[in-house]
């Protein structure tokens, strides 16, 4: 072979060498092409799901969009003056929303990137996966009939977490019932006044009623009467409170109120004046009032002269006695006859003069509102002379 036979064969081993690396790179860049994931112009994100078709829920409802929390940013502020970097703050929203599951066909899994919202599947395959989100927070409303929720509870709850509220009854009630949305159940305690709702999970609405508080109220009566609503000394009823009562008692004979024996429990108040008995409860009570023995005080009128000779010989006590008992404050009574047809008794009484009525030969002496002991002495006063024309 020449030389010039050499060299063409050179130089068509060389072009032959050229064409085979520019086919071997075209390969390699299709290649590559169809093995790198496509790329979002708009987010410069990877995109390797675009045979992916996704359905979005909400609380376990279909929604045409997926919830969306705000993203995080980052935020430099300068300071001007040394033009450094004084922070370099996080800025995030509250979440509202929380991703819960995901279910794709066609054996297609992935994971769910919190921070930057979205789902990354492990492989682009034809499938469906739908993706499952809740509220990461549940409004609670309630409605209070005779009462309101304390201003500091707080109504926004995190999802499967308890709603504890501090409830203020009106002056005077007490719970009675709830009623709440979708049948949710719940608790009232009464020595806290507490409403809880437990494990929340969707919003609530719940409707509390409170009704007038009622209260036991025991009434034990010593030494007196109460009426047909008094069985073995006591009365027992269910008032209401603050809402006044008054019973009918009153002391058997002989006895008398002393307020020192009316006792009530619970530091609640009665009050006895002629013959009612009051009070106005605010708790549960159980009252005791007993009638004292009464202290009867009496006093004595008396004839001071009654065993005179004289005094005997003309005048007869025909009612009563020489001495007779008044109780305080009440009268006191006596008649006296004269034997002397020419006079009439009279009684001299220095501290109380009695009123007196003529029967004949005879007066009935009077003393009204006896407080003292009282002397008298009797003595006589002629008879009016009748005229005769």
């Amino acid at each position: 072979m020449n030389s010039k036979s050499l060299k063409t064969l050179s130089i068509f081993t060389a072009f032959l060498f050229i064409i085979s690396c520019a086919l071997t790179v075209l390969g390699y860049t299709t290649s590559k092409k169809e093995k790198e994931p496509e790329v979002d112009p708009n987010s410069n994100e990877t995109v390797i799901d675009r045979n992916i078709t996704y359905k979005y829920y909400l609380e376990g409802q279909l929604v045409s969009e997926m919830p969306m929390n705000s993203i995080k940013e980052e935020s430099n502020e300068t300071n001007e003056t040394n033009q450094t970097n004084e922070t370099n703050e996080t800025i995030e929203e509250e979440q509202k929303y929380k991703f819960d599951e995901y279910k794709c066909t066609n054996g297609v899994t992935g994971e769910f990137d919190l921070e930057k919202w979205k789902f990354i599947p492990n492989r682009s395959d034809t499938a469906t996966c739908e993706l499952y989100f809740n509220k990461a927070k549940y409004d609670v409303t309630l409605t209070i009939i005779k009462g309101k929720a304390d201003e500091n509870n707080n109504f926004s709850i995190e999802r499967y977490k308890d709603g504890v509220f501090n409830i203020i009854p009106d002056d005077g009630y007490e719970f009675s019932e709830y009623q709440c949305s979708n049948d949710k159940t719940a608790e009232y305690d009464k020595s806290k006044n507490t409403f809880k709702i437990s494990a929340i999970s969707s919003d609530v609405t719940c409707k509390l009623t409170f009704t007038e508080k009622k209260l036991s109220f025991e009434l034990t009566i010593k030494n007196g009467n109460c009426g047909e609503e008094c069985v073995g000394g006591k009365i027992k009823k269910t008032l209401y409170y603050g809402e006044k009562t008054i019973f009918l008692v009153s002391p058997q004979n002989g006895y008398e109120f002393d307020e020192k024996k009316l006792n009530c429990n619970n530091n609640q108040t009665a009050t006895y004046e002629s013959g009612n008995l009051s009070i106005t409860p605010t708790a549960d009570t159980k009252c005791t009032l007993e009638f004292k023995k009464s202290i009867v005080v009496k006093h004595k009128i008396s004839i001071r002269n009654s065993e005179n000779a004289d005094v005997k010989a003309k005048f007869s006590i025909t009612q009563g006695s020489d001495e007779i008992t008044v109780e305080d404050g009440g009268t006191g009574t006596m008649e006296i006859l004269s034997n002397d047809e020419t006079l009439l008794p009279k009684l001299d009484c220095p501290k109380q003069i009695p009123d007196f009525t003529d029967k004949g030969n005879s007066r009935v002496f009077t003393w009204m509102g006896v407080t003292k002991d009282i002397t008298c002495d009797l003595i006589g006063e002629p008879k009016p002379t009748t005229v005769t024309e």
